[in-house]
Parts: structure tokens; C-alpha cells; sequence
């Protein structure tokens, strides 16, 4: 519940939609899932979620508490993540970030490696569709709607919009 609420703050922040409760829900159920948490007096103040898969670490979604991140809780999540990966012999997968974003910039600082996705042009063409319903979904008066209508929210959240 905690972790949900933190990322219902970051969509909010980013002007996206929110990840449904059944999607988190399903990955806890993994017999392979992660949790990473940042607590600050007995509160969750920054947390990741994912998956091991062989050897790699998928993580999927990472946020904080808006409260807390003059404190660096995002730091200190990604340092211990990293950490924990270096002592199992893991690789982390930190997820997409679009390149020059906040988010990439933020992923450099810990020397990250970047790797590009290779797409094919049919792909390609689905990702420039994708992201152009994703902008229009971005507009503060479009999410606002689907965030009151549960029901399209979880559909727009499961087609990857």
C-alpha cells in the first residue's frame, strides 16, 4: 500500500497514470520478486519493485515521497540497489529512460551503462503511434479523467500507454 502510494505521487508529479493496484499485485506473487525500501522512521519514504530473471535484476518502477527527496532518498535507494547487485554478482536493469530526460540524467550519476533499445520500422512506427497517444494522455485534463475511470486506466496501463 505504501509503495502504491508513492507511485500514485510520482504519476501525479509526471502527469501520468497510475500504476494499478492488480499489476503490483501480480508481480508480488512472482517467485522471483524484488522489493527494495528506504525507510525513515518506520515510514516508506522511496521503494523499487521487480524481478530477478537469471541474473539480471528487472526493476520496474522506482519513486519517493516527494517530502523526502531533499534528503536524497533516491540516491541512497539506487546506491543500495546497486550495492546488493555487486555482492550477488547481479546485473540491475534500472528500466527505459528516454534519452536526455531527467530520469536518464539522474541514471548517468551512477555511472550507469546506456544501452539502446534496437527497434524494427514496424516497431518503430507502433512506438511513434504509442507515444503520440501517450502525450495526448498527458494533457492535465485527459489524465485527470481517466484516473476518475478506474476502468480506462487500467486499460491504457496494460496496452503500455
Amino acid at each position: 500500500e505504501g509503495f502504491l502510494k508513492i507511485l500514485k505521487e510520482v504519476s501525479i508529479k509526471h502527469n501520468s497514470l497510475y500504476v494499478p493496484s492488480w499489476v503490483l499485485e501480480s508481480l508480488i506473487k512472482h517467485e522471483k520478486f524484488i522489493f527494495f525500501g528506504v525507510y525513515y522512521k518506520n515510514r516508506l519514504v522511496a521503494a523499487s519493485a521487480g524481478i530477478q530473471v537469471g541474473n539480471m535484476i528487472w526493476l520496474s518502477w522506482i519513486g519517493s515521497k516527494k517530502d523526502y527527496q531533499k534528503m536524497c532518498v533516491n540516491n541512497f535507494l539506487y546506491s543500495q540497489i546497486i550495492f546488493v547487485a555487486i555482492n550477488k554478482n547481479l546485473n540491475v536493469n534500472f528500466g527505459r529512460s528516454l534519452a536526455g530526460s531527467g530520469t536518464a540524467i539522474f541514471k548517468l550519476n551512477f555511472n550507469l551503462i546506456e544501452i539502446p533499445i534496437r527497434v524494427s520500422f514496424q516497431r518503430y512506427y507502433f512506438f511513434l503511434l504509442a507515444s503520440a497517444i501517450f502525450n495526448l494522455c498527458r494533457i492535465p485534463f485527459f489524465v485527470t479523467k481517466m484516473r476518475e475511470r478506474r476502468f480506462l486506466n487500467n486499460i491504457f496501463f496494460y496496452i503500455g500507454v
